[in-house]
């Protein structure tokens, strides 16, 4: 293993072992807190926990392990559920070590989960299959060569039903004032007029002129961030009254973090 960090290791909190058993009480209400840090986040039903995860998840991953954080108050705010695989060969490991699940209620307690994995002993890789494209690692190591993306996937899609309540169940970075023109695939179209203040957010049918128009599936890229409004305008998705529109536009809907859906189907 060649990872080494940046900075020296300050986290007042603590890492322990969670028996199989025991994971299924202490590691949903941690992520169900977690959760609520990013955009895109969704909620984990109870029937999902035993079927999707403990069973198909972890069940087929052996052997597997639960870590928990606690933090300097001794509470639980992350986990890292991993598996370990292969062997080694000429007094080396290739040992793989596959995390199957992270979730972090603060960016501190994810980076102390990322050096927790990468000191387990006798392991040649690590691996994780569903991480956030911002995630910190490579920020947070001393050569992030080492740190590879093999792929980048999507995995978040919204389909605006009802553009209007969508506009205004999220808050906004910036104060402004737009109007959306969104085209539905029957044909449909709506006017939301987005108000946002630095203390609220209102939003309501409008026949006001559009500062911007495009499909319901553009609608569902940006609502949360996670695409820019004027990078679509750029491939010719969105139709926007001026640039500083878009401007405003990028400013109003920036997320921070970026969404991310860091669960599984």
């Amino acid at each position: 293993m060649h990872i080494a960090f940046s900075q020296p290791d300050v986290d007042p909190g603590s890492v322990r072992f969670v028996p199989l058993d025991e994971a299924p009480a202490v590691v949903p209400p941690v992520y169900e807190r977690a959760r609520l840090v990013r955009p895109g986040m969704v909620s984990r039903p109870d029937f999902w926990w035993p079927q999707v995860f403990w069973e198909f998840m972890v069940g087929r991953a052996r052997p597997s392990f639960v870590v928990m954080h606690t933090d300097a108050d001794g509470n639980d705010d992350g986990y890292v559920v991993y598996s370990v695989t292969g062997e080694g060969a000429g007094g080396l490991s290739d040992r793989r070590l596959s995390i199957i699940d992270m979730q972090a209620e603060t960016p501190e307690t994810l980076m102390r989960l990322w050096r927790y994995v990468f000191g387990v002993d006798l392991i040649g890789t690590v691996s994780a299959h569903n991480v956030a494209i911002d995630d910190p690692l490579r920020h947070i190591v001393v050569d992030g060569r080492y740190v590879r993306v093999d792929y980048v996937n999507d995995h978040l899609w919204l389909a605006p039903l009802d553009p209007l309540a969508l506009l205004s169940a999220r808050t906004y970075t910036v104060p402004g004032r737009l109007v959306v023109e969104t085209h539905a695939p029957d044909g449909g179209i709506t006017k939301v007029a987005v108000e946002a203040t630095e203390s609220e957010t209102h939003c309501s049918d409008t026949t006001d002129p559009a500062d911007l128009v495009c499909k319901s599936p553009v609608l569902g890229m940006c609502v949360l961030g996670g695409n820019r409004w004027s990078e679509l305008a750029a491939a010719g998705r969105v139709e926007a009254r001026s640039p500083a529109v878009l401007a405003r536009a990028d400013a109003m809907f920036l997320a921070t973090p970026p969404p991310a859906l860091l669960s599984f189907f």
